[in-house]
């Protein structure tokens, strides 16, 4: 039954008993230890599933909580992006600039959402979400006796009551009592200043307080953790007003909801679901050379049935995305949320010219991936060989990060066994289907199988036939309410596919449906039994098995983590890029609630065990989050997860994506934003931790806004490192608000599969006045101290802010300080 509308009391007093009796204000679950209490994560989850009881929506699928972790990561980030920005953190007594901030993301919400580009919409949400709900804990609201929302903050442009520059908010707390109560003096809006930002405390001003907070005195009125003292992962921490903790969560919850409530608003139903992720993802490339004339036209049919036969369903799509490609031509893509638009966009593809071999493939590919969601699936459609296959490096960094598997459908004999194609199959967990130009209405059948909303991955094998058959084993249990098998072999091969009670699955079996292609054994299987069942597959040459099926029950996230975020607001942060073979670090896994007992086994491609592992729970406020310490294995490798679902069967999941464990890393700038018509460069660190060797660098973005590598090659010792420039233009004609997303990628020149990468969305705004580093509109003391945060950093160093580096030569020196000093107006005094 839908959750009737609560009223701001009602909501109020069942947020009382609804919240976690701990919270605290740091952007996720920290590391080795337990948290006191609630992230900024957990507060945003508490308000989501607020919005989904709203809608009706019981089943939280695999494509929301996609949506919903792209909005948490967001949030997170503004610890780790922003750290001496006051605006982004309600410190300092900027509120006014925090105001501000909320107001901006909240448009770009609405802007791209309305737009089709609910990524960039998702992750504006969660940075102004990040800074309200610091609102409540970094300011004096609750200890005026607020027991309601801020009626200004995130909706009007004006907040009123916030006391003057002049006016004394604080006294000192006496020597060594950190969390003196009795600081505050004003009853006035205010909030404390923490060290290292734009702003610096005035005597008088109150701290914010904390171990890591360096302004001279003691105390502060920071909320962020439930109790007073204590010791975390990172170091110790103290929240002075901690008494008030609860409080500042409740409103932290209900503000985070009303905003969802004001976004959708503003939207149409439509629009809202797409923004939560309500519905997968269905993406093809698709290559119009003359030749693939009778493609095409199968591919239309088949996927013009699967949009009219999921309308209105909760199936139906949230995103349709379509890049066309041939030589010397790809796109445009198009991205909608409307399904008569992908049917039109469908209708206009022809196969026209061409026939010549290769194709633009890899950058089709690109296109496509760079509009699709997280975690679903992209469909190639195409009968040549890759005449860009250089970029498969590239097209691989973006689909690792973006958890999407990649599948090629070749027909023709234009090369189809194009090895760029196997190889992103198989370390994105999809496949290679080699096909006759008859048989593309049948192969687009299986999209409609594997992107599905509630889609899980069960088993993902690669390997080569030989003269024994081979078997596999996996358990099916009491949640999952079909499967999906499919071998694909480049050879002839035979399947069978045996059930918990021993029979052989047949098409002619009831609740069994076979695509019907002849290079694959493909099947549907509703309501599987629940046991072990067995792929038994006999012939030659090389094969990949996938099995996933629909379930409630799921793996939603793994990840290698790292502690990061600005001192005392610390938490779990995604490493960048691949981890290094054999070493030590932190993961972290995100499971079902119901999901008991669980195990998790790092396999190799064929399905070998190389390591078995369980980890723990340090953050009772998230029940379902564990991490723990793990040993990176030396070679390629797949994350599966074993257990008991809640009706004691056994179960089994895995992340589909492998990783490639790497002794070259990249250390990525902070993303900023573009203005039009001018150069922003990136500065990305490489640092080789292998044998000597030569690494190329390529950098590839969705938008024709690319103009330099600066260098393209470079020879590193070991241990050595190199600062690489990448440099993007917009043009003059560019819409403000674009979205640009930059893959860059270091590649070993002598060995494959040695690489590593980073990934930055970037967002084009209007040309800033020069000096306007925080891009506020104004040059004032808080660019001047943005400036002076990331004095004396170097590209590569995580303080590093390239905003501020106004020269571009990879360090914030004087020179920098001096042109953002000459624009402020005269007779400003800056702290």
């Amino acid at each position: 039954m839908k959750r009737k509308p609560l009223s701001h009391c009602m909501l109020i007093a069942f947020l009382g008993s609804y919240l976690p009796s701990t919270q605290a204000f740091v952007p996720s679950v920290s590391l080795g230890a337990i948290t006191p209490g609630d992230s900024h994560a957990a507060i945003t989850k508490d308000a989501v599933q607020l919005v989904y009881d709203d809608l009706g929506l019981r089943n939280v699928t695999k494509s929301m909580k996609k949506a919903r972790q792209t909005i948490l990561d967001a949030n997170a980030s503004v610890d780790d992006d922003f750290p001496a920005h006051t605006a982004r953190h309600c410190d300092a007594e900027n509120l006014s600039g925090c105001n501000l901030v909320i107001l901006a993301e909240l448009r770009d919400v609405v802007t791209h959402t309305q737009g089709d580009n609910v990524e960039a919409a998702r992750e504006a949400l969660g940075r102004a979400l990040h800074t309200l709900q610091d609102f409540y804990s970094h300011s004096n609201w609750i200890e005026l006796g607020n027991r309601g929302v801020h009626p200004e903050i995130g909706k009007s442009e004006f907040v009123s009551n916030v006391a003057p520059a002049g006016a004394n908010t604080c006294i000192e707390a006496p020597a060594g009592q950190s969390c003196f109560k009795g600081n505050l003096t004003t009853s006035m809006l205010t909030s404390g200043y923490y060290s290292g930002q734009d702003r610096t405390r005035p005597a008088g001003k109150c701290r914010h307080g904390g171990f890591f907070d360096k302004s001279p005195g003691f105390g502060g009125i920071n909320k962020d953790m439930s109790v007073c003292t204590g010791t975390v992962a990172a170091g110790l921490f103290d929240s002075p007003h901690h008494d008030h903790h609860p409080q500042a969560a409740d409103l932290a919850v209900l503000a985070t909801y009303q905003v969802f409530k004001d976004v959708k608003a503003k939207l149409s139903d439509r629009e809202f679901k797409n923004l939560l992720g309500v519905g997968p993802t269905l993406a093809f490339s698709i290559d119009t050379t003359g030749s693939m004339g009778s493609v095409i036209a199968g591919v239309r049919a088949t996927s013009t049935n699967i949009v009219n036969s999921r309308l209105g369903t909760d199936q139906e799509p949230s995103k349709y995305v379509l890049t066309p490609f041939n030589d010397p031509f790809s796109g445009p893509t198009t991205v909608t949320s409307d399904g008569s638009a992908f049917k039109s966009a469908l209708g206009a593809l022809y196969a026209d010219d061409g026939g010549d071999c290769p194709e633009l493939a890899m950058t089709g590919v690109f296109g496509a991936l760079s509009a699709s969601d997280d975690g679903g699936e992209l469909y190639l459609f195409t009968d040549a060989s890759a005449k860009d296959a250089g970029l498969a490096g590239s097209v691989l960094s973006l689909a690792t990060k973006k958890k999407t598997k990649l599948f090629f459908s070749l027909f023709g004999s234009c090369s189809p066994y194009d090895p760029a194609y196997f190889y992103l199959a198989e370390n994105t967990g999809g496949q290679v289907f080699i096909l006759n130009q008859s048989e593309a209405s049948s192969i687009a059948e299986f999209s409609d199988l594997i992107s599905r909303s509630d889609t899980v991955d069960i088993l993902s094998i690669g390997d080569a036939l030989s003269a024994s058959p081979k078997n596999y084993v996996f358990p099916v249990d009491t949640q999952t309410t079909r499967l999906t098998i499919s071998v694909s072999a480049t050879e002839a091969h035979s399947v069978r596919i045996i059930r918990p009670d021993g029979s052989v699955v047949s098409e002619t079996d009831g609740g069994v449906t076979r695509v019907p292609v002849s290079a694959a054994s493909i099947y549907s299987i509703e309501r599987p039994q629940v046991g072990e069942w067995t792929i038994t597959v006999e012939g030659a040459g090389t094969f990949s098995i996938l099995v996933n099926g629909q379930s409630k029950l799921s793996l939603d996230e793994f990840r290698f983590v790292q502690t990061r975020g600005r001192p005392g607001h610390q938490g779990a942060f995604p490493v960048t890029g691949l981890p290094a073979p054999g070493q030590t670090v932190d993961a972290l896994a995100d499971f079902t609630e119901t999901a008991k007992n669980v195990v998790f086994e790092f396999r190799s491609r064929s399905g070998k065990v190389l390591q078995s592992f369980t980890l723990t729970n340090n953050a009772p406020a998230e029940a379902t989050v564990q991490t723990g310490k793990v040993v990176v294995p030396s070679s390629r490798f797949f994350v599966y997860a074993l257990g008991e679902d809640g009706n004691g069967a056994k179960f089994q999941r895995l992340l589909s994506s492998g990783f490639i464990p790497q002794e070259v890393s990249v250390v990525a700038p902070t993303a900023v934003n573009l203005p039009v018509g001018q150069t922003t460069s990136y500065m990305f660190k490489v640092q080789n931790d292998g044998p000597a060797d030569s690494f190329k660098f390529t950098a590839l973005d969705d938008r024709p806004y690319l103009t330099s590598v600066t260098p393209s090659v470079a020879s590193l010792a070991t241990g050595a490192s190199t600062i690489v420039k990448v440099d993007l233009t917009p043009p003059t004609t560019t819409s403000v608000g674009t979205i640009d997303t930059l893959t860059f990628s270091a590649e070993s020149v002598t060995r494959n599969d040695v690489r590593n990468f980073a990934v930055l969305s970037s967002q084009v705004i209007a040309p800033p006045a020069v000096g306007d580093v925080n891009r506020d509109g104004r040059v004032d003391c808080d660019d001047l101290g943005l400036v002076k945060a990331s004095f004396g950093k170097r590209a590569g160093q995580p303080a590093f802010n390239p905003t501020v580096d106004i020269d571009i030569n990879g360090i914030v020196d004087a020179r920098d300080l001096a042109q953002v000093a000459r624009q402020v107006p005269v007779g400003t005094i800056c702290n």
